[in-house]
C-alpha cells in the first residue's frame, strides 16, 4: 500500500504534457475574477506576481447550464479539496502567490455558481474566476485530460506541471504540492516568544521595632 502511494506520488511529479517546458518563462495570461478582490474585472495575477512563487491552478469546468442536478456539477470533489487546500497554504505561506483559473467558454453562466461554490468551500484567500477557453491560456497548452493543473513557478520561470487525472485521489497531489511548497515557499519558522518575566510581589515595608527601655531607665513624662 505504502509502495503504491510513493508511486502514485512519483507520478504526480512528474511535467504534464505541455508545450511550455520547464525553464521557459511564466506565460502571462488574464481571466474575469468571480472571487477575490478583482471580482468582475479581467486581471493578470501573472504580471504582478512574477518575482514571487506562484501556484497556478487551472480546472476544465463542465457546462452548468447541462448539469441540473446539483450547483456544483460543473466541477468536481476533487478541485473543491484542492482549492481549499491552497486557500490554507496561503495562509501559512506570506510569500505565496497562487490563484484558481476554470476554463470554459460560459463565462458569464458559471460566474454566480462559482461565488456559491466558493462561499460553500469557504475559501477566503485563493483569487477563482475563468479563462473563456475550454483548453486554458493557449500559452500553457493543457492537455485537457486532468480533473485539475498546478504549475509551479518561482522567479518567473516555470518549475514543474503537477496534475490530477479521473479516478486518482486528491490525498496525492496535495502530497506532491507540499513538497513543492517547502521547496519554493517554505512556511517561516514560528518566533519564539520572550520568556515571560514572574512578578515579584513587593515586600512590605519593615516597620521600626521599638526598643524595650531598660528596668533602669528613667521613665520620660507623659
Amino acid at each position: 500500500m505504502i509502495a503504491q502511494f510513493a508511486l502514485f506520488v512519483l507520478a504526480l511529479q512528474t511535467p504534464a504534457q505541455m508545450t511550455v517546458p520547464p525553464g521557459t518563462k511564466l506565460p502571462p495570461y488574464t481571466f474575469i475574477l468571480s472571487v477575490g478582490e478583482q471580482r468582475g474585472r479581467s486581471h493578470c495575477y501573472v504580471c504582478e506576481s512574477i518575482e514571487k512563487p506562484v501556484v497556478i491552478l487551472f480546472a476544465p469546468a463542465r457546462d452548468p447550464n447541462k448539469e441540473s442536478k446539483s450547483d456544483e456539477g460543473w466541477t468536481s470533489v476533487e478541485v473543491t479539496q484542492i482549492a481549499k487546500f491552497m486557500d490554507g497554504e496561503l495562509a501559512k505561506r506570506g510569500t505565496l502567490a497562487s490563484w484558481l483559473t476554470f476554463c470554459s467558454p460560459k463565462q458569464e453562466d458559471l460566474d454566480g455558481p462559482i461565488v456559491r461554490w466558493a462561499d460553500k468551500a469557504a475559501l477566503r484567500r485563493l483569487p477563482v474566476g475563468t479563462f473563456e477557453d475550454a483548453q486554458g491560456p493557449p500559452a500553457y497548452r493543457l492537455d485537457g485530460k486532468g480533473l485539475i493543473y498546478a504549475v509551479i513557478a518561482k522567479d518567473g520561470k516555470i518549475e514543474k506541471v503537477l496534475s490530477l487525472k479521473q479516478g486518482e485521489e486528491a490525498k496525492g497531489l496535495e502530497s506532491a504540492l507540499t513538497i513543492e511548497l517547502d521547496r519554493i515557499a517554505p512556511v517561516p519558522p514560528k518566533e519564539k516568544s520572550p520568556p515571560k518575566e514572574t512578578k515579584t510581589g513587593s515586600t512590605p515595608e519593615s516597620k521600626p521595632v521599638a526598643k524595650p527601655e531598660s528596668a533602669g531607665s528613667p521613665k520620660k513624662p507623659s
